[in-house]
């Protein structure tokens, strides 16, 4: 390593704050300025939604716990003590800190951005682990960050070692942004042909049809969007969102009736010709198991063993696991294998109720009940936004006065499932096929560039791989590097 490389201790490099001791009595759930405490702080990224706070009093004396962009923020306390530290972004702020949360900011000596590579690096997790203190609620002061020791090297090469990590950190975040966006739009496009029946209403409309007096309300807001295009040339309406498939695809418009009839299952209006059916009618449920701890052979490195854990970790799809099956547990489970584009569901424990499809062959855990769909025109795409939606109606089945959520095999079968026309159902799956090859797309790419972020951060923060001070790179680039990097 050059001697340009110093070893320094992190409040020698950085002013490190903690905030104000807000009385909680005082926040409010809606405002311009939020509050940063530390359950809004999580891996990588301020959390808010539901936890959002707000403080809308005055500042006096109170500025200098105002947040600004790429502040760092550490959580001091709770279990994950040490993961919990973040990068602020320009969608967290106005922010201000509150206590028992860190704030890291780089003084002349360092870049703000190197820093944050050096707190979200195992080194300083490591650190975090070693001199936290409590049992039932683990926490660190502020005089223990500070002294978290590390290598730092000239200013020119800590903005270029920054850019670089930056570059692949800016790449996952903008795919998991897509594969978000993707997600919402293929929400909304379920709810509105299978929720709201938007379709059939507008053909309903058009031809003169009788609507329910239950869905008189949504025909007048129906009525409005029609009346709203009506005047519009194809070409102009299609290019507005939300404009209605009589305008966009009159022939797609088509497939779906113009009536609607009364289902005593369901007990509400459902189009005409469409059917109710149970889970089990329109797939195969399979319930997982884990191999028995007397075989341990049946574990090994080769076939993923999908336990609800890494539902957080892919997303809508699942391409891999933490824990893996040999070959030989797989080939004793053959009946309990899961072909491509099955679709799983938590039905037992804390994540009740969530939903992922496999885009590899796989095995679960017996947390998860798994729907491997019929050739009756309900695919897995349609399955896993009607368990998407439907996520209260499982948690409720699945309590049911207990404790401990539990839905099982018979109960999880029996679910009701509205099911399109043949038609309607092949041109849905179609769509979210090709919403789903995108997320998949960005999804790998992600796997390759997180694993290439990890191999070089500790590479490049060492001073075991050089960058010159003037280095700028792109995402193709570094993608282009991996091949040829022998310690990824």
């Amino acid at each position: 390593m050059s001697k340009e490389w110093k070893e320094v201790v992190l409040s020698d490099v950085a002013t490190i704050d903690t905030g104000f001791p807000f009385k909680s009595k005082f926040y409010e759930e809606q405002g311009n300025l939020r509050v940063i405490r530390g359950k809004n702080v999580t891996e990588g990224n301020c959390r808010w939604g539901t936890d959002a706070k707000f403080w809308n009093h005055s500042l006096d004396k109170l500025g200098k716990y105002k947040v600004q962009l790429s502040d760092i923020v550490i959580g001091m306390d709770g279990s994950k003590i040490g993961k919990n530290r973040a990068l602020v972004k320009s969608g967290d702020l106005p922010a201000i800190l509150a206590q028992r949360v860190c704030r890291v900011r780089a003084n002349s000596k360092s870049e703000q951005k190197y820093l944050w590579q050096i707190i979200n690096s195992n080194g300083f997790e490591n650190y975090i682990d070693l001199i936290k203190t409590g049992t039932s609620i683990p926490h660190i002061s502020l005089g223990q960050v500070g002294k978290f020791s590390f290598k730092i090297p000239p200013l020119p090469e800590q903005k270029a070692i920054a850019h670089i990590l930056g570059t692949l950190d800016d790449k996952i975040e903008l795919n998991r942004k897509t594969n978000a966006t993707l997600e919402a739009m293929a929400q909304a496009l379920f709810k509105s042909w299978f929720v709201d029946f938007d379709p059939v209403l507008d053909n309903a409309l058009a031809a003169g049809n009788i609507i329910p007096e239950a869905l008189q309300a949504k025909a007048a807001k129906r009525k409005a969007v029609l009346d709203r295009h009506s005047a519009r040339d194809a070409e102009s309406a299609s290019i507005e969102n939300g404009t209605p498939l009589l305008y966009t695809n009159p022939k797609l418009a088509a497939l779906f009736p113009s009536t609607f009839v009364f289902n005593e299952i369901l007990e509400k209006w459902i189009p005409e010709g469409w059917e109710v059916k149970k889970i089990k009618d329109v797939g195969n449920v399979i319930t997982g198991k884990t191999p028995s701890s007397k075989t341990p052979e049946h574990f090994g490195d080769v076939y993923p063993f999908v336990t609800p854990t890494d539902f957080k970790n892919y997303f809508k799809i699942v391409i891999d696991s933490q824990r893996k099956l040999s070959s030989l547990g797989f080939e004793n489970n053959r009946k309990r294998v899961l072909p491509k584009d099955s679709v799983l569901v938590t039905c037992i424990g804390s994540d009740m109720g969530k939903v992922v499809m496999n885009k590899v062959e796989c095995m679960t855990n017996q947390q998860i009940n798994s729907v491997v769909p019929k050739d009756d025109g309900v695919s897995g795409q349609y399955l896993y936004h009607f368990f998407n939606w439907n996520y209260e109606l499982l948690r409720t089945l699945a309590f049911g006065g207990s404790t401990m959520p539990i839905l099982n095999k018979s109960e999880f079968e029996g679910i009701d499932i509205l099911v399109p026309d043949r038609l309607v159902a092949s041109e849905v799956s179609r769509n979210f096929r090709e919403s789903d090859e995108k997320v998949l797309f960005n999804l790998k790419q992600t796997e390759v560039l997180t694993k290439l972020r990890d191999n070089l951060l500790p590479q490049l923060i060492s001073g075991k791989v050089r960058v010159p001070g003037e280095a700028i790179v792109k995402v193709e680039m570094l993608e282009d590097m991996k091949d040829s990097m022998d310690f990824l």
